[in-house]
């Protein structure tokens, strides 16, 4: 056995008793002082705060000395009886034990939540029940948080938040906690509402824009909006209202298009809050100094005044206006005399007028100079051998009259000295006018093509009178026409927008007798197939997941974003019959499609390419709704929106619906482009980030071909279209992005590149 010298048993002596004096020794009762301490957690836990209240005593008799380095089990650690003991007495509002025992804890300095419990104590501010043990995780505090903001407990709410954020500062919708648990997550958001409650208006604003900045929320614009207003009322008002600009179009514009964009810029140092066109409002959630606007509007018949109104957040208004003239009515060709003339050709006299503004006339394609007001005469020679005259009338706004009427082989009239005018419309191979068979006659453009994929289309007919015209309507809607003698020929026209499917066109013409004829036209609309909706993206619209407390109004959600979304028609939505079939059959509950696996298995079963899950969350105060668009192949996000409705009423709840419909809507378009190149088996398209799109976004290439004009009407019935095949962007850029497509296509694009063939895409 060897043996230590005596120096070295010396050293190792002094050690040993250095390390004794060191190591704190276990309390006599440390595991008495345990159990009681872990019964009392467990007991807090329950919400069973007397009966927590004696096993903290307990544990305080055994080892009255908080610890934040004991070991209680696995990986938890803290000792803390007096400063529970004073959170249970502090649930039961018996404040002066509370005090008493949270002031214990807070002179041991082991626990920073002693001394906030500490202060609510002594304010005698009411407790939130969070429903487990408080771990002093940021999750308890962000939680927590939200239980004092719905009591309205703004000072305890800031605590948390800040404390919350302190530890972690990134907003998430789906922030994990712990193994498989994920909450969604705003402490900037959130204390930046409760600073603004508390009349802190600067510390508001910062918080909320920093929330903006990293997770956009439509809560956190309403208040960043409520803030700043407050702010801008305390100290810096611009005492000038808002200032508009619109750049289209102009004021006076004359125009045949039914729709037109409203283009411009409305600014204010007071922050653009609301902005309106012809009473819609234009969605603008955080108010901004600069807000550029791009709106279609609809016309109507005649002048339109197209109003812009712009509110800031001090209530300050402006107001801008141009006047736009809607004509979609072409000029009146009336005929008042054809007849021989000496030397074998014909004399054409006439009256061309319009309800705007006259400009060219043709007959037979020669150019017919006449005035330029709103009515004018005629007189054309024409040649010997034409048994048709083609009438081609223009007006200012580009409305065009355009008709072709036969004549007989002989202008006869009996009793006439002299050659006399005879030409009545349609006029048939007999010496028998149409005028003396029927009192009121209406003949249409024969050759109007049953099917055309147009969005607009051109009627043209003419009406012959025995007696003076009292009316001409066309759908109701009343032409214009001037009074003259019976007999002579009119030729109308008027230009419609086609929706799409079968349209009806009923014309109506009435004389001073009250006799009257009308005809019916049918026109059918087949739109392109790349812009059917068959061919745009298919969505599984699936059931909403509703948190908070339960409210009756916004049960009703799902089914009015699924009819938002059907009216908008900018998807494929897959019927609400067959998803419920495929949940019944995976016997898939709402809940479980919390789940996005199983959420995208309902999706690729029901053959959608994107589905549409959302989350209702309601509040005594408010309610948020959220919605995500995600690609059933990759499970990507396509889009995500959402709404924060403050008011819960059912006005408000519609239009928030409408608004969530049209935020996805814009945030996933339907756009038009073009195929610019192939890079690097890629192919370079026109459409960039500045038309919103995205990468994962779904593009269809196509071909058209030329239109398929009629050769005598010249109408356009449609055109061939060839569909090459679809890509997925891939890398976007503010002007251009990459398609990637698979298979052969991509040598056919290239082919027809080559030969400077135009390729069109447009976003599925």
């Amino acid at each position: 056995m060897a043996r230590i010298g005596p120096t070295r048993g010396v050293v190792l002596a002094a050690l040993s008793l250095l390390l004794a004096s060191c190591a704190t020794p276990p309390s006599p009762g440390a595991g008495q002082a345990r159990e009681a301490y872990l019964r009392g957690l467990d007991l807090l836990q329950a919400q069973q705060w007397d009966a927590a209240v004696r096993a903290f005593d307990e544990a305080i008799q055994a080892d009255p000395r908080e610890s934040r380095t004991t070991r209680l089990y696995g990986m938890r650690y803290g000792y803390f009886p007096h400063r529970d003991k004073g959170i249970a007495l502090y649930r039961l509002e018996r404040w002066d034990a509370a005090i008493q025992a949270l002031e214990e804890s807070s002179r041991q300095g082991q626990s920073e939540e002693a001394a906030r419990v500490l202060a609510a104590a002594r304010r005698r501010e009411p407790s939130v029940e969070l429903g487990r043990i408080f771990a002093g995780t940021w999750w308890d505090y962000y939680e927590r948080g939200l239980l004092f903001s719905e009591r309205g407990l703004w000072n305890q709410a800031i605590q948390d938040f800040t404390a919350a954020q302190r530890t972690r500062s990134d907003e998430d919708r789906f922030a994990r906690t712990y193994g498989v648990h994920f909450i969604e997550y705003f402490p900037l958001r959130e204390l930046g509402v409760a600073l603004y409650f508390t009349g802190q208006y600067p510390g508001s604003v910062q918080a909320l824009e920093r929330s903006l900045a990293r997770v956009p929320t439509a809560k956190a614009a309403y208040y960043l909006n409520l803030a700043r207003a407050a702010l801008l009322r305390q100290s810096r008002v611009d005492p000038e209202p808002p200032r508009i600009r619109i750049e289209a179009p102009a004021d006076g514009l004359l125009t045949n298009v039914p729709t037109l964009e409203v283009r411009g810029t409305a600014d204010s140092r007071n922050f653009v809050t609301d902005l309106q066109i012809n009473g819609q409002p234009v969605l603008l959630e955080a108010a901004v100094t600069s807000f550029p606007f791009v709106e279609t509007v609809s016309l109507g018949p005649g002048s339109n005044a197209i109003e812009v109104v712009v509110r800031d957040l001090v209530a300050r208004e402006a107001k801008a206006r141009v006047h736009v003239v809607l004509d979609q009515e072409g000029p009146v060709v009336e005929i008042e005399r054809l007849a021989r003339t000496t030397v074998g050709g014909r004399r054409l006299e006439g009256i061309v007028y319009d309800n705007v503004r006259l400009g060219t006339l043709t007959v037979n394609g020669r150019p017919i100079t006449i005035g330029g007001g709103v009515e004018s005469p005629f007189a054309v020679d024409l040649a010997a051998g034409s048994d048709t005259l083609l009438f081609e009338a223009a007006d200012a706004a580009g409305n065009l009259t355009r008709a072709r009427l036969r004549l007989p082989s002989e202008l006869w009239q009996p009793g006439a000295r002299r050659p006399s005018p005879v030409v009545p419309a349609a006029w048939p191979e007999d010496p028998v006018p149409a005028q003396l068979r029927e009192p009121v006659a209406i003949t249409v453009d024969e050759d109007l093509p049953a099917e055309v994929q147009e969005e607009r289309i051109k009627l043209s007919w003419v009406v012959q009178s025995l007696l003076p015209l009292a009316a001409v309507k066309i759908n109701g809607e009343a032409k214009t026409f001037r009074q003259a003698e019976g007999g002579r020929p009119r030729i109308f026209s008027h230009t419609f927008a086609l929706a799409e499917g079968e349209n009806t066109f009923t014309i109506t013409a009435v004389d001073r007798t009250g006799r009257d004829v009308s005809r019916t036209v049918k026109i059918v609309r087949k739109v392109e197939e790349p812009n059917q909706i068959g061919r745009r993206l298919s969505v599984a619209v699936l059931p909403l997941q509703y948190k908070g407390r339960a409210s009756d109004l916004y049960q009703g959600a799902y089914d009015a974003l699924e009819n938002a979304l059907v009216n908008q028609r900018r998807f494929q939505i897959v019927s609400r019959v067959q998803l419920e079939a495929i949940l019944k059959e995976l016997k898939f509950s709402r809940t479980e499609l919390v789940d996005r696996a199983k959420a995208v298995e309902v999706g690729r079963i029901a053959n959608a390419e994107a589905i549409l899950v959302g989350t209702v969350n309601v509040t005594d105060r408010d309610v948020e709704v959220w919605a995500q668009l995600i690609n059933v192949e990759t499970s990507t996000v396509l889009a995500h929106q959402d709404i924060y409705d403050p008011v819960k009423s059912p006005e408000s709840f519609r239009q928030k619906i409408r608004d969530l419909a049209e935020k996805i809507r814009q945030n996933y378009p339907l756009v038009h482009g073009i195929v610019i190149a192939v890079r690097n088996q890629r192919l370079a398209v026109d459409l960039g980030a500045q038309k919103r799109v995205r990468p994962d976004m779904k593009v269809i290439v196509y071909m058209e071909g030329a239109p398929i004009v009629h050769p005598q009407t010249k109408v356009v019935l449609g055109r061939s279209t060839d569909t090459l095949g679809e890509g997925l962007l891939s890398e976007v850029t503010p002007q251009f992005s990459f398609a990637v497509i698979k298979g052969t296509v991509l040598g056919l694009i290239e082919r027809h590149l080559a030969q400077r063939r135009e390729l069109k895409v447009i976003t599925k």
